[in-house]
């Protein structure tokens, strides 16, 4: 099986390549309080912090705060959305990044890799943090299960910047369970950086 990086190390040709297709947004410092991560766009937590409209639907928020970056994705509802971020930092290490009813990493090592493979490390959250939905349990148990969780307005996530190396990274984000799905930005694919988004730090 070919290295990751070896594999990459080609999709990187392919950036500078491409250079004029990809977004480059600059991620603030912020100033005032850090985002509390509870999935609730508070405008205080979220002041001076560069917004992207992925669509009519979803709004990303980034911005950096004492050693942390922020990275928010509000969606139009917050029920089945889940939210799969990948993150290629400055050692073209590349994760994927979990946020739904729970919350989960693995580390992508592999161009071979997929939807299952490698495994999920579940509640794994060295280095990062981001909201999970949990269900109201005083709710009835009959009604259907959007109305049962409680009330957030997309996914907030919070990295540490020792954890995730580099003054460039790249990403890209998958909204699953809203209406429609949403992958931003729209014309990249999976296993090529050359059209994420660019975030300067």
């Amino acid at each position: 099986m070919r290295s990751f990086t070896g594999a990459f190390m080609l999709m990187v040709g392919c950036v500078m390549q491409h250079a004029s297709a990809q977004q480059t947004l600059k991620v603030p410092e912020g100033r005032g309080s850090p985002v509390l991560i509870d999935g609730i766009f508070s405008r205080d937590e979220w002041q001076n912090a560069t917004t992207v409209k992925a669509d009519d639907s979803v709004m990303l928020y980034l911005k950096q705060f004492r050693g942390h970056v922020f990275i928010g994705v509000k969606t139009a509802t917050s029920y089945p959305a889940y939210v799969d971020m990948f993150l290629l930092t400055g050692l073209n290490e590349l994760y994927n990044l979990h946020a739904s009813m729970q919350i989960g990493e693995r580390t992508l090592t592999s161009s071979l890799w997929t939807d299952g493979v490698p495994s999920w490390r579940w509640g794994n959250h060295v280095g990062w943090i981001a909201n999970e939905a949990k269900y109201d349990s005083t709710k009835d148990r009959s009604l259907p299960d959007k109305e049962k969780v409680f009330p957030y307005e997309g996914k907030e996530f919070q990295l540490l910047r020792s954890r995730f190396t580099g003054k460039q990274w790249q990403m890209r984000v998958e909204v699953r369970g809203s209406t429609p799905d949403l992958v931003f930005p729209a014309e990249s694919e999976r296993r090529s950086s050359a059209r994420w988004l660019i975030l300067q730090l």
